[in-house]
């Protein structure tokens, strides 16, 4: 009805006023929740299987997953997967792309599949808010994740799904033993 719109309207201006040094732009309208989470579920068994495989992807981002048109869910580009403990996943300088990569990845430790699942965090933010949680030069993205803590994607608009944002915020956890794994993911 008419009231319960412009409550949530209010909730978003609200918002919007009170965080707007954060974001610098108007929100956007959330996208739709069971649609997104529908897409989550066929992406993280795509990603829990080829970590039950033994390997990593290490390079997980939007233009490496492909969503048809019939909602079915595609990973692209397994130019940097490697075996998961093997010596060739270090060494050679960062892999990966700094928006989306893991703290650990900008550190040159090994990656394993808690970073894969931080790139999950990273896309699910973008998904709910329009935007990646952390821009700017290469190396100030890179040190804002060693040093900083994004707001809550519910935080920023409190129209977002309230499990996505707390699912996206346990998957950004700078800690790498702090993320899920794909099997708490899942359930």
């Amino acid at each position: 009805d008419d009231d319960t719109w412009l409550a949530e309207a209010d909730k978003v201006h609200e918002a919007s006023q009170s965080l707007s040094s954060y974001s610098g732009a108007a929100l956007l309208p959330p996208p739709n929740a069971e649609r997104l989470k529908r897409a989550l579920r066929q992406l993280c068994t795509g990603i829990q299987t080829l970590h039950e495989s033994g390997r990593i992807h290490r390079d997980l981002k939007p233009s490496n997953v492909l969503v048809t048109e019939a909602g079915r869910v595609v990973i692209l580009d397994f130019g940097l997967a490697k075996e998961t403990g093997s010596e060739s996943v270090t060494g050679g300088g960062i892999s990966g792309t700094p928006a989306f990569m893991a703290p650990e990845q900008a550190l040159e430790k090994e990656p394993r599949p808690a970073s894969d699942w931080y790139a999950v965090g990273t896309m699910l933010y973008q998904a709910l808010l329009g935007r990646v949680p952390f821009d700017g030069s290469i190396f100030e993205i890179l040190v804002r994740k060693q040093n900083e803590v994004p707001p809550a994607p519910a935080e920023v608009n409190p129209l977002v799904d309230a499990e996505l944002s707390e699912l996206c915020m346990a998957l950004l956890a700078k800690d790498p033993e702090a993320r899920p794994a794909g099997s708490e993911i899942l359930k």
